[in-house]
């Protein structure tokens, strides 16, 4: 519940929320018009098609191999606005769209800056195992334009992987700083494998930028950088004056565990923070470091009633983290089962799994998330259902249900959920 990448590309995600049901016929007509729509003389007409593309989710399954082409051939069209929404597109298509990559490639050069860094963007998506999209995304990072930049950035974030890491290393001093904090994420989702970049997270933790700083802080705990380098250094922000870096200094010393020891003293404090985002933070990396419960409990079980979505989501998580420790709390924890929020929801179902295993409001609240109309929320729902492995049995029926999800990622998931629920 807690990354979340800036990006240039206004309302785009590589993984946009789409129906989990069947789809229709009256639907599959409507994409062969917007497609026809696509070769249209009029403009507008081209780019509301485009538009309508975007938006529906059809093309993410059996649909995407109809929509490839003639996508594919308006990444060509005159009209720079419609090369942009067909390479958006494209890119929410994702792999089953390898056959536009010579042309998304091309596009890298376009003369319009929009339309090279949606390219950039759709690449991340799309051109994961093509050995040329890295090189070519590489280049970009020198573009003029400070959104092509950032595209590019977020679409090697995206690959990921060590080839990508020394790209990503030079994008940590880039002028703008949105390109900053997304190099950053990128470095932290590759992991130690980027160990090579800690010299220079280490100098973006005095960035004037403080979304920047804290992005920086939570990629040296992913990197699990070396604790005689890196834990002093974040011992200093545990003091910043935004409560956002605080509090994300004390959950990456957190990650350091035994190691962080040295910081017992300054994160304990901080679970008087006048910020209760910071004060369950610092109940989280308290908890890493010490593992010890009673001190941190309060701050938790206060927070699942914040006004914050994310606030009660994070202390449902952390109760998890210390699981039947924390059994005591279920109580506290069952309204949250009904939270407004689909995010708190699941991940109130997983603490519960952890701390009761047996508890009979699981696994009814994990199936409605199979349910759910955003993709994102059947995913996690099956990677809980997943991690839970035999304990799920009695949601193998919605887990193949969920073999027939409109989007290829949650069909795979819920093979691969299956395999661990069924096995002897």
């Amino acid at each position: 519940m807690r990354k979340i990448l800036a990006l240039a590309v206004t309302a785009l995600c590589l993984v946009r929320p789409c129906p989990a049901g069947p789809e229709t016929g009256d639907e599959k007509n409507q994409v062969r018009a917007w497609l026809q729509g696509l070769k249209a003389t009029d403009v507008a007409v081209r780019r509301q098609a485009a538009q309508a593309l975007v938006r529906h989710c059809t093309a993410l399954n059996a649909g995407a191999a109809e929509a490839v082409p003639a996508l594919t051939a308006a990444l060509h069209d005159p009209d720079g606005a419609v090369r942009a929404l067909a390479a958006d597109a494209l890119g929410e298509i994702g792999p089953d769209a390898q056959a536009a990559l010579p042309a998304l490639l091309a596009l890298l050069e376009d003369r319009d800056a929009d339309v090279r860094g949606r390219a950039a963007f759709a690449l991340g998506g799309v051109g994961a195992e093509e050995p040329k999209a890295i090189p070519a995304l590489g280049r970009l990072l020198h573009d003029r334009d400070d959104d092509v930049r950032l595209n590019a950035v977020s679409a090697l974030a995206e690959i990921g992987g060590k080839e990508v890491a020394p790209l990503l290393t030079a994008a940590l001093k880039d002028s703008a700083p949105g390109v900053r904090l997304n190099a950053a994420a990128g470095l932290g989702e590759i992991g130690p494998d980027a160990k090579d970049a800690v010299p220079a997270l280490l100098a973006l933790l005095k960035d004037e930028t403080e979304g920047v700083r804290g992005q920086a802080v939570v990629a040296l705990g992913e990197i699990a950088a070396e604790p005689l380098t890196v834990v002093p250094a974040l011992l200093g922000l545990l003091r910043d004056e935004h409560a956002g870096v605080r509090g994300d200094a004390a959950r990456a010393l957190g990650l350091f565990g035994r190691a962080a020891r040295a910081a017992v003293p300054a994160v304990t404090a901080l679970l008087h923070d006048p910020d209760e985002p910071v004060r369950v933070q610092a109940a989280e990396g308290l908890w890493r470091i010490e593992g010890k419960s009673e001190v941190v409990l309060p701050v938790l079980t206060g927070a699942l009633r914040h006004e914050d979505a994310l606030v009660r989501g994070d202390a449902a998580h952390v109760l998890g983290l210390i699981g039947p420790g924390a059994r005591a709390y279920v109580p506290q924890l069952l309204p949250l089962l009904n939270d407004p929020d689909h995010g708190v929801r699941l991940q109130t179902a997983e603490t519960l799994w952890r701390l009761d295993p047996a508890h009979r409001n699981v696994l009814p609240s994990l199936e409605a998330g199979l349910k759910h109309q955003d993709t994102l929320v059947r995913l996690e729902a099956v990677r809980i259902l997943e991690d839970m492995g035999t304990r799920a049995a009695a949601a193998a029926p919605a887990l193949r249900a969920a073999l027939h999800d409109r989007h290829p990622e949650v069909r795979h998931r819920a093979a691969e959920a299956l395999k661990k629920i069924e096995q002897p």
